[in-house]
């Protein structure tokens, strides 16, 4: 049980949550993830950090939510994390379809309704599918970006997740030295968490 739950002094249980990336694409990543258990007024946090091979995470998910289904069969913390582990698989769930050049995958990830906000502007699902979505799978596959932590709250049906990232590389003959902020909003649906809006922010780092 070692392997797959671990307790940090003064912030508690961790756990590993799932990625879904296609298996017929590149070799197994490593990626965040960690949970932290708290709530308060109905808000859930998640903070995730610590890089974790993927090949691990569906087990020790599994394992951990076991574990503390018995030590606490009706809290209303342990729910709360797993729907903050649920919304965190959607958003690495849509940047790794990205860097995968899966796009099928990415739209499953977005409600109809789904509204883009990035550089000033506003798209649709139907204007981004056919606008910035092929610019944004190029961009992915080309630049790699290394994620910070992603902090989570959900408030009943509703979740919001932030996250800062740094991207460096080259595109074309463009160089590419940016650090950037996201926040999603996503909704449960009867088929899981759905992202509603994105919004994109990023300026250029100093050299």
């Amino acid at each position: 049980m070692a392997d797959e739950l671990q307790t940090i002094p003064g912030i508690g249980p961790r756990m590993a949550e799932d990625l879904p990336l296609r298996a017929d694409r590149s070799p197994p990543t490593r990626v965040a993830q960690v949970v932290e258990l708290e709530g308060l007024n109905g808000v859930s946090s998640l903070f995730v950090s610590d890089s974790i091979p993927e090949g691990l995470m569906s087990h020790r998910r599994s394992a951990f939510l076991a574990v503390l289904s018995l030590v606490l069969p009706a809290s209303p913390v342990l729910s709360q994390s797993s729907d903050s582990a649920a919304v965190v698989a959607a958003v690495t769930g849509y940047h790794a379809a990205l860097a995968q050049g899966d796009s099928a995958a990415a739209l499953r990830l977005l409600a109809p309704d789904v509204l883009i906000l990035e550089s000033g502007g506003q798209e649709t699902l139907v204007e981004y599918r056919s606008h910035h979505l092929p610019g944004d799978i190029r961009f992915a596959m080309a630049v790699p970006s290394q994620r910070g932590p992603i902090v989570v709250r959900v408030a009943g049906d509703v979740a919001w997740a932030t996250s800062t990232s740094v991207t460096q590389g080259t595109i074309g003959e463009r160089t590419i030295n940016s650090a950037g902020v996201e926040l999603m909003v996503l909704s449960r649906t009867s088929s899981g968490w759905l992202i509603r809006a994105i919004h994109w922010s990023s300026r250029n780092r100093r050299s």
